[in-house]
């Protein structure tokens, strides 16, 4: 794997001025801690007081400050979650953007499988439900990316497939893989039912197929015995950093789990009224469970799509207490 030092911005701007905070990482699975903050000649935390100072009208007047604004508290506050998110989720999306890197010689390297998994189709009758069965395809390409020896396609190259069909030969030529897994979920009440299918893009004959019924608080469980099952199909052996990996979980509570997956359904949609929903979806996943991270890092995302097109303005949002 090759790693090229990668470099994300923060522009914020009034009528007059417009400020940059830079922030670099260096290598895969590097910690917060290992992102390099810059802000004009600064770095670190002088570059990021120094930036914050900018964001407060009052350190740029040298008469006496009035009180800030609800509104320039909110502007100051949505920054703030921008960089925290920007931090965090920059270690995710570079570590995907480069694993993607000459996928060819990947696929040359007799060790490593690779693999496209495909939206599952929503089979519950219900159009609304369609962000579930998006959920759990999102799942399944995060869990089995975290293994070191098996290359897993991106999101955004799997789901131009959706609602299509076509032969498991082609889809392995236009992807370069050399497995698809594809599915379907149907969620009627509190049952769940989860069918999967691994396929050889090479001969087009299925290695596996499995049909798993449960509870919707059993869609973790679902989830991992499918992951188990690609494992023991491909023959990989897992490393113990994989276990640890896999072991990790971000929340065991069902109901927040479900309410993160909403609010993502309306993030992608990425309108003034979705982007709404998808923060107050994110919201209700943090009240029901307060240390689920990703839910966190997705609050901060939406507010960043928001304070980017000025629409916290057109929202009429208030104290910065609110986030």
């Amino acid at each position: 794997m090759r790693w090229h030092r990668r470099w994300a911005n923060l522009f914020s701007y009034d009528e007059t001025n417009t400020w940059r905070l830079k922030f670099a990482i260096d290598s895969a699975g590097a910690d917060l801690k290992d992102v390099s903050v810059i802000f004009g000649d600064l770095q670190g935390n002088a570059a990021w007081q120094e930036f914050t100072n900018r964001l407060n009208p009052q350190s740029r007047d040298d008469k006496v400050p009035e009180p800030a604004s609800p509104q320039s508290r909110k502007r100051v506050g949505i920054a703030l979650a921008i960089v925290f998110a920007a931090a965090i989720l920059s270690v995710g999306i570079w570590y995907s953007q480069t694993r993607k890197i000459e996928p060819a010689a990947i696929q040359s390297d007799s060790e490593i499988a690779s693999i496209a998994i495909l939206p599952f189709a929503n089979m519950s009758g219900d159009p609304d439900q369609e962000y579930f069965s998006d959920g759990i395809t999102d799942d399944l390409i995060t869990d089995i990316s975290k293994i070191s020896n098996i290359y897993v396609i991106s999101r955004n190259s799997t789901f131009t497939y959706k609602g299509k069909t076509a032969k498991a030969q082609q889809i392995g030529k236009d992807l370069d893989v050399r497995y698809i897994l594809e599915g379907s979920v149907c969620k009627v009440g509190d049952r769940i039912r989860i069918n999967a299918q691994l396929i050889d893009t090479a001969t087009g004959h299925h290695l596996w197929a499995e049909r798993y019924d449960g509870n919707l608080g059993d869609i973790f469980e679902l989830q991992d015995r499918i992951t188990q099952k690609i494992v023991a199909a491909l023959s990989i052996e897992l490393t113990e950093t994989d276990l640890h990996h896999l072991s990790r979980r971000e929340t065991d509570n069902f109901e927040a789990y479900e309410a993160y997956l909403q609010g993502w359904e309306h993030q992608r949609r990425d309108t003034k009224s979705d982007l709404v929903e998808a923060v107050s979806s994110f919201k209700t996943a943090i009240e029901l469970d307060p240390t689920y991270s990703e839910a966190h890092a997705a609050l901060s995302l939406a507010y960043q799509h928001i304070a980017g097109r000025r629409w916290d303005v057109d929202l009429g949002w208030g104290d910065v207490r609110s986030f």
